[in-house]
């Protein structure tokens, strides 16, 4: 194992613009290591802008190079961010484009994949452990190391002073700024990750009529909730939806030009693409997995009186699809032609009029941040699981009670925590937004929450098919199941359904008084 003298943190990065360059500072207990790079800044900004760089000073010019990227967003590469604040300036000015300037610091770790207080190792250069690393010293504004200072907090029981820091180191490596740089706002972390990702993407979202979805906020049981329900959660099985390993959902990945699909059997396709399917069955009706879609039809189409009448009937919570006759050909989404083709009651014929579909060729930035969390949950996790051996041997039982006063366990279960949350978080931040914002695409945000209640319909389905009461959803992502065995469930529905295993996270015994007075 690595002796912790010789393991270094990434504490400063700095720009110095005279030189074209970032300083980065290693340092730990015994050392201080930096190391230069060459760099030049990046401005994002939409392709309306191509007028005002046309009236640039020929001296300007010279300094800048615009390369057209996807989806009509320009990327400006400048000899010098402040140029390129003075351009950001002009187009704020003269013009309707919208831009993306992250500070240059942010930049150049966003590119190397790097934050503060992550892990590096030296030979010929720094080479990044995966996980996070508790500075051991005070970057200038504590009296004594980081370490130290959570060591001295938690000996004085100052458990939610020590909690902020650690949490707000965490957060400060996430974001790639430095802590004196941290907003205090949860909205504005939130803020800056999704500004993270359209960076990495090269995408700004220019539409100016943006609607950001938002589903209810908060948490309460349904008040029929009654002895033995479990309690899922699929913020994490939506996270692992949009990972390459499944539908590499990010905003550059969308309906890419190198990889569209030629049939409905083409494996990058998005469930509730539209297909053509041929109906078999006379006055055929079926439930779509898809609420949006569904709604849709019912609106466009004649017979509504027989939809509703069925949808009443059957205690639907949404209208069902048809009625059709048999032989007739009708449009949709391939996650409801694959189940009619499955039970003889429909033939897929080919592809409809609305197709999406992901990338096969390139991960996606989201992917990639995903990805990332995931190691880097790991990897604290197999540290705090070897302190934990550690302790019981040297220690017994009360090892792990002087293990509660150890500063790099603490920090360290501090940051499972917030990545955790993250990693859940991520995905749904983009249909969460409060309001419209440069950070925020419709399509985009569509396509997450279509993953979410995809996930959330298919394990509903799968739970009653398997005589299994679903109660109904009064929590964003969450899923109540009575007189279930909860991770034998959810390990079957993945093993039959191969989709993520969502997580059980409560299990409730009560009668809440709420329901008692009905």
């Amino acid at each position: 194992m690595t002796t912790p003298n010789i393991v270094y943190s990434l504490t400063r990065v700095c720009y110095n613009e005279a030189n074209q360059e970032i300083v980065c500072s290693f340092s730990n207990a015994h050392a201080t290591k930096s190391q230069r790079y060459a760099f030049f800044p990046t401005l994002l900004t939409t392709a309306t802008a191509l007028q005002l760089f046309s009236l640039l000073s020929s001296q300007q010019s010279k300094k800048i190079q615009i390369v057209e990227t996807r989806q009509k967003t320009l990327k400006v590469l400048g000899a010098s961010f402040s140029l390129l604040q003075d351009i950001q300036q002009q187009l704020y000015k003269k013009t309707t484009a919208v831009s993306l300037l992250l500070a240059p610091e942010r930049q150049f770790l966003l590119q190397q994949e790097w934050g503060f207080f992550d892990a590096f190792l030296f030979h010929s250069g720094p080479q990044k452990v995966t996980g996070l690393l508790l500075p051991t010293d005070s970057l200038g504004f504590l009296p004594v190391s980081f370490k130290e200072t959570v060591g001295e907090l938690l000996e004085s029981h100052e458990l939610e002073t020590a909690q902020k820091l650690c949490e707000s180191l965490v957060w400060s490596n996430v974001l790639k700024v430095p802590l004196s740089s941290l907003s205090p706002s949860p909205e504005q972390r939130e803020k800056g990750l999704l500004e993270n990702q359209f960076f990495l993407a090269g995408i700004i979202c220019s539409d100016k009529q943006l609607v950001a979805k938002k589903e209810s906020v908060g948490f309460s049981l349904p008040l029929s909730v009654f002895e033995n329900t479990t309690e899922f959660d699929f913020a994490n099985s939506v996270s692992l939806l949009c990972t390459r390993a499944y539908y590499n959902l990010g905003l550059e990945t969308i309906n890419c030009t190198c990889c569209k699909p030629e049939n409905p059997a083409s494996p990058n396709l998005f469930p509730h693409s539209l297909v053509k399917v041929r109906v078999v069955s006379n006055g055929f009706f079926f439930d779509s997995l898809f609420e949006g879609f569904a709604c849709s039809f019912h609106a466009l189409h004649l017979q509504r009186s027989a939809r509703e009448r069925r949808q009443q009937e059957f205690g639907l919570s949404f209208p069902p699809i048809g009625p059709f006759q048999e032989g007739q050909i009708v449009e949709c989404p391939l996650s409801d032609a694959e189940k009619l083709e499955q039970e003889s009651n429909g033939v897929i014929m080919g592809l409809g009029k609305k197709v999406y579909w992901f990338c096969k060729k390139k991960e996606s930035m989201l992917s990639k941040t995903l990805n990332a969390f995931s190691r880097q949950i790991r990897a604290l996790e197999h540290r705090n699981q070897d302190l934990e051996k550690k302790a019981l041997v040297k220690d017994k039982v009360l090892g792990l009670w002087f293990l509660e006063k150890n500063p790099f366990f603490f920090f360290q279960k501090k940051a499972l925590f917030v990545l955790n949350e993250l990693f859940g978080k991520l995905p749904c931040l983009f249909f969460h937004t409060p309001s419209p914002t440069p950070f925020f695409s419709t399509r985009f945000a569509e396509l997450v929450l279509i993953v979410q209640q995809y996930s959330l319909k298919r394990f509903v389905t799968f739970s009653q098919s398997n005589g299994f009461r679903v109660l109904p959803r009064t929590a964003s992502g969450k899923v109540f199941i009575q007189k279930s065995n909860g991770f034998g469930l959810a390990k079957a529905f993945a093993q039959s359904e191969k989709m993520p295993v969502p997580q059980v996270v409560d299990w409730h015994f009560w009668l809440p008084v709420a329901s008692k007075s009905r």
